[in-house]
């Protein structure tokens, strides 16, 4: 996983802990085992871009590509709350 990747999964894991969301919950949520929550939080496991956007949503963030994301692989992250 990439370490913008692995940033970004950082910072939805943080959230999820936060907002006192399980594994089990996030994943009936989004349609994903919580095997492969586990896998990818652990950085077992690099998930597709669609994970990362369905993961993302339902914590409550937007995520947007940059114009770049092509050229320099980076993902900026809002959420309806903050920005980090």
């Amino acid at each position: 996983m990439n370490n913008e990747s692995w940033e970004i999964i950082n910072e939805l894991k943080e959230e999820r802990i936060k907002k006192n969301i399980t594994m089990n919950q996030l994943a009936k949520q989004i349609g994903i085992s919580h095997t492969t929550i586990s896998r990818i939080e652990k950085g077992e496991m690099t998930p597709t871009l669609d994970m990362i956007l369905l993961y993302a949503n339902a914590l409550g963030y937007d995520l947007k590509l940059e114009k770049s994301f092509v050229d320099s692989n980076k993902i900026s992250t809002n959420s309806k709350k903050s920005v980090f």
